[in-house]
C-alpha cells in the first residue's frame, strides 16, 4: 500500500485521505472491542480443540457486535447528519463494517501463527494489501469521498474469505470436547481486563486523528493519516511478524516453566536495529522526501512525519513486546498502563490545542507517548522474568 501512495496522493485529495483516517480510527476501536480479546487467548491453549473453540467464539462475539454497532450507526444517522467537520453520517456504517472484516482478519492471522503458518501469514497480508490498492484506484475513478474506506472494506473482505478456506484445512482431528460458554467462562479475563486495556490503547492512538478531523477539518487529518499510513503499514508488517513469533515462542516458554527473557531480549535487540537508519530518515528529512514523492501539496504530512519520529521508534520496538502481560497472567498491569496512558495522550493533545499550534500539540503528544512506551519496556522485561502464567 505504501508503494501505491505516490499514485494514490494524486488521486485523492487531503480531505478524502482525512475521511479515511478517521474511518480506520472508529474501525480499529471498534474491532478491538468487539472481538472481545478472544482472539488473543488462541495462543495459550495446549490442545488445538480449544483453541479452535476461542476462534469461533471470537468470530461469533464478533457478528453480534456487528449488528449492535449497525444499529447503533441506523440511530446515529437519523440524530446526527454530520459529525466534525464535514464528516459524513455514513461514516458509521462503514466503520461497522470495517470493523467485521478487521476482527475477522486478525483471528485468522492468530490461528495461523499457533500453527507456525507465517509464510501463509505474509502471503494472505500481500494479497490483502494488494486488493485494497486495486480497489482504491478503481474507486477513485467514482469519485466519492468514502473511496479508500470501501476499498479497505472490500479487499479485506475477500482476504478473510480466502483465510478462513485455508483454516478450514488446517483441523483435521480437532475433536471439540468443550462448548463456547464455558471456553467464554474459562478465558474471561480477556474481555474483562484486555477490552478496556486495548480499548483505552486504541482509542489513545486514533485520538489525534478523529480530534484533528473535527476540531481543524479533514484536510489536517488528512496529512496526519498520510504520515501514519507511510511510516505506520511497513512498521507494523515488520513488528507485527515479530510480535506473532515472540508471542508463539515466549507462550511454549512459559507452558515450559520457563522465563521468556531470551525470547523477550531477542526480540527487542532485532527490532532496535530495525528501525535504527528509517528513525534518522525521519529526523532529517522527512518533509523533504514527503515533498518529492507525494508531491508538494503532501510535504506538510512529513513535517508530522519528522515530529512523530520518536513516538514511531519506541512504539515499533516496544509494543509487540506488550503480550508479555496476556501470557503471564498480568492482564490487570496492562490495564493500569493503557488507563495512564490513555490521560497522558489525552492531557497533552488538549494543553497543545489550547496552547499551541498543531505542530507543537503533536510535538507534545509525540514526547508523552514515547516516555510511556520506555516505561512499558521496563515493566514488560520484568514479567518476561516470571515461569508461568498467573491466572
Amino acid at each position: 500500500m505504501v508503494l501505491a501512495s505516490p499514485v494514490l496522493t494524486r488521486l485523492y485529495a487531503p480531505e478524502e485521505f482525512g475521511f479515511f483516517g478517521v474511518y480506520m480510527g472508529l474501525s480499529i476501536v471498534l474491532s478491538t472491542i468487539g472481538s472481545g480479546r478472544y482472539e488473543l487467548a488462541i495462543l495459550i491453549p495446549k490442545l488445538n480443540s480449544e483453541a479452535y473453540q476461542l476462534y469461533k467464539l471470537t468470530h461469533a462475539v464478533g457478528i453480534l457486535s456487528f449488528l449492535l454497532a449497525s444499529t447503533a450507526a441506523l440511530v446515529i444517522s437519523e440524530v446526527a447528519p454530520v459529525v466534525g467537520k464535514d464528516v459524513p453520517k455514513e461514516m458509521f456504517f462503514y466503520s461497522s463494517a470495517g470493523m467485521l472484516v478487521m476482527l475477522s482478519f486478525q483471528t485468522n492471522i492468530h490461528w495461523l501463527t499457533r500453527q507456525g503458518a507465517y509464510k501463509k501469514i505474509s502471503q494472505f497480508r500481500m494479497i490483502q494489501s494488494l486488493l485494497i490498492v486495486s480497489f482504491s484506484l478503481v474507486m477513485a475513478f467514482w469519485g466519492e469521498v468514502e473511496g479508500l474506506a470501501l476499498a479497505h472494506i472490500v479487499g479485506t473482505a475477500v482476504t478473510v474469505v480466502a483465510m478462513g478456506v485455508y483454516v478450514q484445512k488446517t483441523l483435521k482431528d480437532i475433536k471439540e470436547n468443550s462448548t463456547l460458554t464455558s471456553i467464554a467462562k474459562e478465558y474471561i479475563k480477556f474481555p474483562k481486563y484486555l477490552v478496556p486495556a486495548h480499548g483505552l490503547n486504541r482509542i489513545t492512538a486514533q485520538m489525534p486523528v478523529v480530534l484533528l478531523g473535527g476540531i481543524f477539518g479533514p484536510a489536517i487529518a488528512g496529512y496526519y493519516s498520510l504520515s501514519q499510513r507511510v511510516v505506520g503499514a511497513p512498521t507494523n508488517i515488520v513488528s507485527g511478524s515479530v510480535a506473532g513469533v515472540f508471542k508463539n515462542e515466549a507462550s511454549k516458554a512459559i507452558s515450559e516453566g520457563k522465563g521468556c527473557k531470551s525470547e523477550y531480549m531477542r526480540s527487542a535487540k532485532l527490532l532496535s536495529a530495525a528501525f535504527f537508519v528509517p528513525f534518522f530518515v525521519l529526523v532529517l528529512g522527512a518533509p523533504f522526501l514527503f515533498g518529492v514523492i507525494f508531491g508538494a501539496e503532501w510535504r506538510q504530512a512529513g513535517v508530522y512525519a519528522q515530529i512523530l519520529s520518536p513516538l514511531y521508534y519506541f512504539r515499533f520496538v516496544f509494543s509487540p513486546l506488550h503480550s508479555v502481560y496476556m501470557l503471564t497472567g498480568n492482564q490487570a498491569q496492562e490495564l493500569a498502563w493503557q488507563i495512564v496512558l490513555f490521560f497522558v495522550a489525552l492531557v497533552s493533545l488538549c494543553v497543545g490545542y489550547f496552547e499551541f499550534s498543531v505542530e507543537e500539540t503533536l510535538l507534545a503528544y509525540s514526547l508523552a507517548f514515547s516516555m510511556m512506551f520506555a516505561v512499558s519496556g521496563v515493566s514488560t522485561y520484568r514479567y518476561s522474568l516470571r515461569a508461568s502464567y498467573a491466572p
